[in-house]
């Protein structure tokens, strides 16, 4: 970008106020008009003797907009040419786009409607006039007040530009990868229809806050389906739209352009005739409900700074929003199932048979808990921890009681032996043995679901044990023994559970294991396929076995995957309704709350889960919710229960150290991640101790243990990015460089707003600023905004220069709890004329912006 554009200061006859906005070929300034007293925004761009191409588009841009004059369109107002400048003087719209209007007040139904058919009204316009916009989105609409105006349509052509022939392969995509038609996408011929579907894509965004095929940042994914996955409406669309607007979105999201609507005066129209029938409606939902925002702001974060695996090992508990359910009358005893303990007097003894044993024992009393109605199955079982403790360990989870099962194997025959452990005292109140054949794993399962029911005499069972062939649970067995290796592996997997699914249909634990296997398999490769496929092997279950509790979970965990918030509030509902344990129905309620962003709902009812349940793991996991909502001394207290019943957990500890960081306290974090890396040596932990005494100035050191962090693992750009930041500190800017530009390397072909984020960061501390503003914006576009994205946005800007933005997103980011301290890094010194600046990263008495240590 030229140095003329940069300093301008007049054009013409407009007296430049202040920059708007920037982008790869040229500045939008706000502008005073000298003549006419009026507010404008000017587009101004270098014009280059060696670039014709690009000077005769902006002049064609200017004749198309021109020939526009509609409420609901930017007017163009003048062209105005100066030596090596082109300005378009247009309409100054004194507002946001609709995209930030839509984060910051998600509009009613009513509202939306309005929207659109403004929108609409402004497109048939556009095209009246012969135009077609070619990049209709979110961005390019700007909002004065509450009317909307189109915008940039720079890559607008006249219609008979498009008619004659297709584009060459350069051309082939014009326009946002995100908004663009199947026939844009394929690079066809274009016509007025191509904008219906833009406008399409659009309406379904501002009405569900979605896009309508999915989330993606790899574009040519997004152009795939756009041109081959059949768009269909949600549960939650159907539940709360007019049947008329079902009908409209469908439409104007057909893939074939003649199947859509034939102009938008008509798309209009109907717009209006859906909006005028919810005003004749008395009292109703759809007019005041309110939209879910396009992309709802996060409540407060602060993982920027712990290493990727504390937080990947965290189990949220998830959920909706608050439902109101009868409590419980019944109690239910928590019961944990220990490890098999196997022995055998026979050296020769088969070790997948004792594996196979093994197994069959834990799943067997697993399932026959499972079927009991006033018996819990607690989830942990590893005692290790407690050296046998069982009064400790028992105490630690909230177990009313302990099984310890054990087999003693000869070659054909063994003994199995359940032992019923009081949790208060851990004495055995119970003995049960009996024989069994060795090589008979469902001889072993039908016996303990004999036996079992004698540990506790008072047991209901909700459903009888299905009796399932020897081959059959072998087969099974072999699957629940087998982790898939790849992709490949868990389908074949899949298939194979489908096919035994023919022989053993009213088996529980064989959709407890398609289930885990399914949704696994859709966290690597987001292929929805996996989704249809889960679905339709639930839906083959018997009814008895799908009016399970149980079942009703698994339910639950694909309903939420899929997003389909209220059948998975029905399902909490029934459970309810079915006097279903309470601590359940919590978990349920808070996974659904934290997906729906009901984040104060989701924490209350993790709060009460302690309560009725005060186990290590439950104070554990509160403590990472309150830490990741901002409330650190609430996360310090819950994190302080976790080692009162665990004295050494090393989550708990990590915890509590990443706590001190974000607080300032350095020196109290890095003692406590010294004595980290010594109990427990990992990656983590070293690149936990290296970023504290990075923000501490010992670069040396902090260079020292990031590297030990990125030689344990070597692909991490998180790691990379932190190991070049303490190279660029400490001065050693040649290593800084190649790190950074690994960083780059690494995250190219990588999903997750994380992966964005970092990249921007190694792009801008390598000079490299409008690829890295480039990266921020390809971000936003999938991913919603966060307490990171701000950090990384004002780095990225506080490099570039961009200081008013940058102290912007540095109040974002600290309102959204990321520590002041990581403001104390150099490259935010030169934000220090800002007193605003000065004042956000205040810390006690400590600040860099008087050249404060840490």
């Amino acid at each position: 970008m030229s140095t003329t554009i940069e300093q301008l200061k007049t054009l013409g006859r407009y007296q430049i106020s202040r920059p708007l906005g920037r982008g790869g070929m040229g500045i939008v300034y706000l502008a005073q008009d000298t003549e006419l007293a009026r507010d404008v925004a000017i587009k101004c761009f270098s014009l280059d003797a060696n670039q014709r191409d690009l000077t005769t588009r902006l002049k064609q841009e200017a004749v198309l907009l021109a020939k526009l004059n509609h409420p609901n369109v930017i007017q163009l107002y003048d062209v105005v040419e100066d030596n090596e400048t082109l300005g378009l003087v247009m309409e100054f719209a004194d507002g946001t786009t609709l995209r930030q209007t839509l984060k910051e007040q998600p509009p009613t139904l009513h509202t939306a409607l309005s929207y659109l058919a403004q929108i609409a009204n402004g497109l048939q316009q556009a095209h009246k006039a012969g135009i077609i916009h070619c990049d209709l989105k979110l961005d390019n609409i700007l909002m004065a007040g509450q009317t909307p105006k189109i915008s940039d349509f720079g890559i607008a052509q006249a219609r008979r530009d498009h008619a004659d022939q297709p584009r060459t392969n350069s051309q082939q995509v014009t326009g946002s990868s995100y908004s663009a038609s199947p026939e844009q996408a394929q690079g066809l011929p274009l016509d007025f229809r191509t904008d219906v579907f833009s406008f399409g894509v659009l309406a379904y965004q501002v009405l569900s806050g979605r896009h309508p095929f999915g989330k993606t940042l790899d574009q040519r994914e997004m152009l795939e389906r756009i041109v081959n996955q059949r768009f269909e409406l949600n549960t939650v669309d159907r539940h709360n739209w007019p049947i008329a607007l079902q009908a409209l979105i469908t439409e104007l999201l057909e893939k074939q352009p003649q199947n859509r609507p034939s102009n938008m005066a008509k798309v209009a129209q109907q717009l209006q005739e859906i909006q005028r029938s919810l005003d004749g409606e008395n009292e109703i939902d759809d007019a005041t409900a309110i939209i879910q925002a396009v992309s709802a702001k996060p409540a407060k974060t602060t993982r920027r700074w712990l290493a990727g695996g504390m937080i990947g090992s965290i189990i949220l508990a998830a959920s909706i929003g608050l439902i109101m359910l009868q409590p419980s009358n019944q109690k239910m005893l928590s019961v944990a199932v220990l490890a098999p303990n196997f022995s055998h007097s026979n050296n020769n003894f088969d070790t997948s048979r004792q594996r196979r044993i093994v197994a069959t024992i834990k799943t067997s009393l697993e399932e026959s808990l499972l079927r009991s109605d006033t018996l819990r199955l607690n989830p942990n079982s590893d005692i290790d921890v407690f050296e046998g403790n069982f009064v400790k360990f028992a105490n630690a989870i909230a177990a009313d009681y302990i099984i310890r099962p054990s087999a003693d194997c000869q070659q054909q025959r063994c003994q199995i032996v359940l032992q019923k452990l009081s949790g208060a005292s851990g004495l055995v109140e119970q003995q049960l043995d009996w024989p069994v054949v060795a090589t008979s794993m469902s001889d072993i399962r039908e016996t303990i679901a004999t036996q079992f029911p004698s540990l506790f005499p008072n047991l209901k069972s909700v459903f009888e044990q299905p009796a399932v062939g020897e081959e059959s649970y072998q087969r099974y067995l072999d699957l629940y023994l087998t982790t898939p290796n790849d992709s490949d592996d868990a389908l074949a997997q899949l298939k194979e559970l489908e096919d035994l699914q023919l022989e053993a249909a009213k088996f529980l634990p064989l959709y407890k294991l398609y289930s885990r296997r399914a949704l696994d398999l859709f966290d690597r490769t987001g292929d929805n396929k996996i989704l249809n496929r889960l679905n339709v092997f639930l839906s083959r279950a018997p009814t008895l076995l799908r009016e399970q509790p149980t079942f009703k979970q698994l339910e639950f965990r694909h309903l939420l995957k899929t997003r389909d918030f209220l059948g998975a509030e029905s399902v909490v509902a029934w459970m309810g309704a079915k006097n279903a344990d309470r601590v359940l129905v919590n978990d349920l309620q808070a996974l659904l709350a934290w997906e729906k962003d009901n984040y104060d709902d989701a924490l209350a009812l993790e709060r009460e889960s302690v309560l009725l349940q005060p186990s290590y793991t439950r104070f554990y996991n509160l403590a990472v919710s309150e830490y990741t909502l901002g409330n650190l001394e609430q996360a310090r207290e819950a994190a302080k229960r976790t080692l009162e019943l665990v004295p050494q957990d090393i989550d708990a500890l990590n915890l509590i150290a990443a706590i001190e960081l974000t607080n300032g306290n350095l020196d109290d974090a890095a003692r406590l991640y010294r004595e980290l890396v010594v109990q427990s040596p990992d990656s983590y932990g070293y690149l936990n101790l290296g970023v504290t005494l990075m923000l501490q100035g010992q670069f040396d050191e902090s260079i020292h243990y990031i590297q030990m962090a990125t030689d344990l693992n070597p692909g991490n750009p998180e790691y990379q990015l932190n190991l070049a930041d303490a190279h660029l500190l400490a001065g050693q800017l040649q290593a800084a460089n190649k790190a950074y530009q690994r960083v780059i390397d690494n995250t190219a072909t990588l999903d997750g707003a994380t992966q964005f984020y970092f990249r921007a960061q190694a792009q801008a501390h390598l000079g490299d600023f409008n690829q890295a503003i480039k990266t921020l914006r390809l971000a936003e576009q999938t991913y919603s905004a966060t307490p990171e994205s701000a950090y990384a946005a004002a780095l990225v800007h506080a490099l570039a220069g961009n200081n008013s933005a940058a102290i912007v997103e540095t109040e974002n980011a600290i309102n959204g709890g990321i520590g002041a301290v990581w403001f104390h890094l150099s490259w935010f010194n030169r934000l220090c004329d800002s007193e605003l600046f000065v004042t956000l990263v205040q810390h006690g008495d400590k600040n860099p912006c008087r050249g404060d240590p840490n």
